[in-house]
């Protein structure tokens, strides 16, 4: 598998494409042949020269950061543009190479350029040519032989991954950085919602955007339209086979995670949804999670959570509108997905450590003290209420043994504030199930509690 990607053209590549025009093998089914020994000098001015045509489009391709390649769009019109692609490494023919960055320069075609139909020409013998162009969707229309691409009828990508930013400046290189490093046997799409940072998350992502083209759908909202809005607005977007969750302040460690998770759903047809296990990453220092389930039904997500984190969530694309809309109107969106999906199918926990949650202080749940965090999962479960009307009973009883909880909670804090020495039975009450596992927090001889309680931390 490798990580295959489209990068822009630049000068340093002519000192290896030049051999490529002197090997009359790459040529035999590729163009024309040049009439003339091509030197690096020449090679380099080619470059040089096709670089700055504004009538074109010219990239790289790569192949691990290796460059094999070059793909193109030229004769471009406000309407369509010409396709072409040269392979010059024939160490990478026949490896799915062309198929992926095809689906990459439809992709930045469609949603960078706006345009409506690429079309290309090929040799009429050149078979493997013309099954991978049917394979991407261009149609033959004349014997020459043409084939066009209507960009209204593109073929849709495995995995589509959801992304939504705002004020993710500081984490935001190593989340990217985390996708660009998939090594996979499919296309992915980056479906990236920035909702007007303050920071400068909009300038990276841009700039990330123009390194890697065609990877990117970019949702950049004119003004602060808030998360909810934003997430739905994503979901929307992603039209992935499959759906992979991160948000831009956690990131991914592995490599082959997402070929791992669409291996197991493709092979578990009666699974919606695979998830693994997950670092947590506070101030650069990590540490393993610990999970108690390895399979969570229905039942189990309501009574404990939703028992997973969203950077390591991979599911199918099931969801309908009703539940989109259902997801921007609750407290915990995470804990309700986990929930809708479960009607869908079983839901998996892989065993390998893959991604990393971020608890830092511009987050939005972790820093949360104790009891906003017990009212938001309060109010969460009588919204799922409405939803899950048969399970009433079960929540109920959790929102009672909740409100219990807290209770003995604010009355041991204050006490404790007067200076009681009534910790102990602080300590004890605070065995709590708040949307992860079930956590104890050991407070042990503290002599101070600041008013937000902030190092109330539940990860």
């Amino acid at each position: 598998m490798y990580s295959i990607q489209l990068r822009p053209l630049e000068l340093h590549h002519s000192e290896i494409s030049w051999k490529w025009r002197n090997d009359s093998t790459i040529w035999e089914n590729t163009g024309s042949k040049p009439d003339v020994d091509v030197t690096p000098e020449i090679e380099r001015a080619w470059i040089e020269k096709a670089i700055y045509d504004v009538n074109s489009k010219r990239f790289a391709i790569t192949v691990d950061d290796f460059y094999v390649g070059n793909i193109q769009l030229t004769n471009i019109t406000e309407k369509d543009a010409q396709y072409h692609i040269f392979i010059g490494n024939k160490e990478f023919w026949g490896k799915g190479i062309a198929f992926s960055v095809t689906q990459q320069i439809i992709r930045y075609a469609q949603n960078e350029m706006g345009l409506q139909m690429l079309y290309l020409f090929v040799k009429p013998n050149h078979s493997a040519a013309l099954r991978l162009y049917e394979k991407a969707g261009f149609k033959l229309v004349s014997p020459e032989v043409r084939m066009e691409l209507n960009l209204r009828d593109t073929i849709k990508p495995i995995v589509s991954i959801f992304c939504m930013v705002y004020n993710h400046e500081p984490f935001l290189q190593k989340c990217l950085d985390g996708f660009m490093m998939q090594k996979c046997k499919f296309d992915f799409e980056i479906v990236l919602g920035e909702d007007c940072s303050t920071d400068n998350s909009r300038n990276l992502i841009l700039n990330f955007a123009k390194m890697y083209p065609g990877k990117f759908k970019l949702i950049l909202h004119k003004y602060n339209v808030g998360a909810n809005a934003n997430q739905k607005l994503v979901f929307e977007n992603c039209k992935g086979k499959y759906i992979a969750m991160c948000e831009g302040d956690d990131y991914w460690t592995d490599p082959l995670k997402l070929q791992k998770q669409v291996d197991f759903l493709e092979m578990h047809h009666h699974y919606s949804m695979v998830a693994h296990k997950v670092f947590i990453d506070v101030n650069g220092h990590l540490n393993k999670f610990i999970y108690g389930h390895q399979e969570f039904s229905l039942e189990n997500i309501l009574h404990h959570g939703p028992l997973v984190h969203t950077a390591s969530i991979l599911f199918r694309n099931v969801l309908s509108e009703n539940d989109l809309d259902l997801l921007t109107k609750v407290t915990l969106g995470d804990w309700m997905l986990v929930l809708l999906l479960s009607k869908h199918g079983k839901i998996k926990l892989l065993e390998d450590y893959m991604a990393a949650y971020r608890i830092h202080e511009n987050g939005v749940y972790a820093p949360l003290s104790i009891e906003n965090k017990v009212k938001k999962n309060i109010e969460f479960q009588m919204n799922v209420i409405s939803v899950f009307p048969e399970f009433k009973n079960l929540l109920l009883k959790e929102i009672d043994s909740k409100m219990k909880f807290y209770s003995l909670y604010d009355y041991s804090l204050k006490s404790y504030l007067k200076g009681n020495s009534s910790l102990r039975i602080f300590l004890y009450g605070l065995r709590v199930k708040l949307n992860l596992k079930n956590r104890i927090f050991k407070i042990i001889n503290r002599k101070s509690f600041n008013n937000d309680y902030s190092h109330c931390i539940l990860f």
